[in-house]
């Protein structure tokens, strides 16, 4: 490793998926913002559940175990230090993310403007999303990511909708190749599908995070969460449900939030127009890169 690092040349971000509530997709938002920031290199530390995620970024110089000689190494040098999971006070080359965010709400609201949170740290007010820029010979048409965690089944769009258009889809090209996540994806897999698609199609998640790493076209389902940073991708298209998010009185007391109208939700996602979303759908995937 070389030694010529210092404070006002290399970063160091270090994380803890097992001590922080942020979630490997805002790893990915943070990472998509750091070539804002005035360093050269950028270093990822951290337990070993997000380095295979993170190794796909083509801004990350390197990245390390937590326990590895080589991280231990690194945070000895004089280097600048952003801390994702611990609370300390924060001085001019260490800063503690967790001291940014409002740790008593959910981190879907709390984070709902993440990038802009940390950039803020670094007192920088305009910023751009950077992506991968290497081209990605394509080997399936269209990938549905569709499976939401248990505690936020709120924001899923009824599976049976997805399997209705991909049946579309097929009655107009039967030589599509459609391609869907499975739960019991490892996250290997689960990116490589996505690398090797044309078309994402998916609910707010994990593999919006990860399709606009590799900067792919992107239709989101947005409902119940949302993060300001995507108003900044140019590579999508977001259908919102057609009442956006109405509140029903039987949910109001479960404490189900909806982040992007601020209101409680009933479980909106059934409500986006599946007639408008087949026809953008068959647009996509008619064009050529």
């Amino acid at each position: 490793m070389l030694t010529n690092y210092t404070y006002q040349n290399t970063l160091v971000v270090y994380a803890n998926s097992k001590k922080d509530k942020l979630g490997y997709g805002n790893y990915l938002r943070i990472i998509s913002v750091l070539p804002n920031l005035k360093f050269k290199n950028f270093f990822w530390v951290s337990d070993n559940k997000p380095i295979y995620l993170i190794k796909n970024s083509d801004f990350i110089n390197g990245v390390f175990n937590l326990k590895s000689i080589e991280a231990k190494k690194l945070l000895k040098q004089k280097v600048s230090i952003l801390n994702l999971f611990e609370i300390k006070k924060n001085s001019k080359t260490k800063k503690y993310f967790q001291n940014f965010l409002n740790n008593k709400k959910n981190i879907k609201e709390s984070g709902n403007d993440l990038c802009k949170i940390l950039l803020n740290v670094y007192k920088i007010k305009k910023y751009k999303l950077f992506h991968n820029k290497k081209k990605i010979t394509f080997k399936n048409d269209l990938f549905i990511n569709h499976v939401v965690p248990k505690e936020w089944k709120i924001k899923e769009y009824p599976i049976k909708k997805f399997k209705k258009l991909e049946q579309k889809l097929k009655s107009r090209d039967k030589n599509l190749k459609i391609i869907w996540q499975n739960k019991k994806d490892s996250m290997k897999n689960y990116v490589q599908k996505i690398k090797d698609s044309k078309l994402l199609l998916t609910i707010i998640g994990l593999g919006t995070h990860v399709g606009m790493m590799f900067n792919k076209r992107t239709i989101v389902l947005a409902g119940p969460t949302y993060f300001e940073d995507l108003k900044k991708y140019k590579n999508k298209i977001v259908f919102f449900p057609k009442n956006k998010c109405k509140c029903q009185t039987k949910f109001l007391n479960k404490g189900i939030f909806c982040n992007l109208h601020n209101i409680k939700n009933y479980g909106c996602m059934n409500d986006i127009d599946e007639n408008r979303l087949f026809n953008k759908l068959l647009a996509e995937l008619k064009k050529k890169d």
